[in-house]
């Protein structure tokens, strides 16, 4: 599953309104949580993902989210998508079908 959410804008040092930045969210197994934040720092740099964790074990799902500059939630689906596939075939992990 992926959500994305429009993050905040990016914006020049003029105040010229660029493309927003898109936090997508894909829903991970809490067993993912490491490799996919070993891997993800290599692949999109330590700022551009980050990995979050239920407060409670077992209280709700882990998620793995990464940001991209889009304009539209599409387009922002559509550029985390393949990043994401890298980010999991560096960390070990199996590809996950994507609906």
């Amino acid at each position: 599953m992926t959500v994305a959410r429009k993050y905040s804008e990016v914006r020049s040092a003029n105040y010229v309104s660029l493309m927003p930045l898109w936090s997508v969210e894909f829903v991970i197994e809490d067993h993912e949580r490491v490799p996919l934040d070993y891997a993800g720092v290599r692949v999109v740099g330590p700022h551009n993902y980050h990995v979050v964790q239920p407060w409670e074990e077992g209280s709700g799902p882990s998620s793995f989210h990464l940001n991209v500059k889009a304009d539209s939630t599409e387009q922002a689906r559509e550029q985390a998508i393949p990043l994401y596939a890298q980010i999991r075939g560096e960390a070990g992990l199996l590809p996950v079908p994507l609906a």
